[in-house]
């Protein structure tokens, strides 16, 4: 078998997962996740989280393996990825990648630049100090410094503004150059890489996240956030989280009724699968629109684009 890699993106919803599976159990496979919502542990049912039976069938790796507010960035990420892509191609199988973390995706295939870890040392307070610039001055302040990187991030993207702001303040240097310079190894140098991005028809997409807000609630997801609260993770909740957790914090501190809850993680879940579609629209992958009871479908093409029959 040759060296092959697959990566499967997509917004949240989509159905990535219940396909990876699908897949995994016709081809010699291992599934990575790239969802930076599954790594944590005691975060299940909001995260709507790959079951254990699904686990215990087919190996997946990156799951459950932090506790909640414990550090880990994109760059462990990719450094961690690598090794397991490393190893499960010499166990003869398929790495299949999976997620809807965009940024994570990308740098498996465009490399990541690493800040110097004395460099490091300084990064709270310069953070700090630009958490006090609106996202218009920053956005300002990096076309000034590095016209390039300003040009590939939207002008509304605050995080990214302020990371190449943080790199460039902390290093000298634009942060475009460094990426230049700075960006082997890729996944690609360990095996041919197919990239496959999910899709569905907006309307039955919105229907289904809808109808699993409601299944989640069904379920325990409010039991789950409040064992997390008294658990001491309430910090974390409410700003690392995925969608939701803050909002039934509320509800359990008497701030929102759960109906108003609800209604406000569906309109924020739209809103996130909008985002995640605009950054897919700009990566390399194949799409493919995923009808509803065509995913048998979806299976077949992957395996044959991996010269599986």
């Amino acid at each position: 078998m040759e060296h092959r890699i697959l990566l499967i993106g997509g917004p949240t919803g989509v159905g990535k997962s219940a396909i990876s599976f699908a897949l995994a159990r016709e081809i010699p496979a291992e599934i990575i996740s790239a969802d930076s919502r599954q790594f944590f542990c005691g975060l299940d049912i909001g995260t709507d989280k790959v079951p254990r039976w699904m686990r215990e069938q087919v190996p997946h790796h990156l799951i459950d393996f932090l506790q909640p507010g414990e550090p880990f960035d994109v760059y462990e990420f990719f450094q961690r990825v690598l090794f397991l892509v490393g190893e499960i191609l010499s166990r003869k199988k398929y790495p299949i990648i999976v997620g809807g973390s965009g940024l994570y995706l990308r740098c498996l295939l465009q490399g990541i630049f690493h800040l110097p870890e004395e460099k490091k040392e300084h990064l709270s307070q310069l953070r700090r100090q630009l958490e006090s610039f609106s996202t218009e001055e920053m956005w300002q302040k990096l076309r000034e410094v590095d016209p390039v990187a300003c040009t590939k991030i939207h002008p509304h993207d605050r995080f990214r503004l302020r990371r190449a702001l943080e790199v460039y303040l902390l290093t000298g240097q634009p942060l475009s150059y460094l990426q230049r310079e700075n960006l082997r190894p890729v996944l690609g140098d360990l095996g041919e890489v197919t990239y496959f991005i999910l899709n569905r028809p907006r309307a039955w997409l919105y229907q289904q996240l809808d109808q699993r807000v409601e299944k989640m609630l069904q379920i325990g997801w409010l039991e789950e956030v409040a064992r997390l609260k008294i658990a001491g993770h309430e910090n974390f909740l409410r700003e690392k989280a995925p969608i939701g957790y803050a909002e039934l914090l509320d509800v359990l501190r008497g701030k929102l009724t759960v109906r108003e809850a609800v209604r406000l993680i569906k309109q924020k879940t739209k809103q996130l699968v909008r985002r995640q579609l605009s950054w897919f629209r700009q990566e390399p992958g194949c799409w493919l629109e995923v009808f509803p009871g065509e995913e048998a479908k979806v299976v077949l093409l992957m395996k044959n684009a991996l010269g599986e029959k």
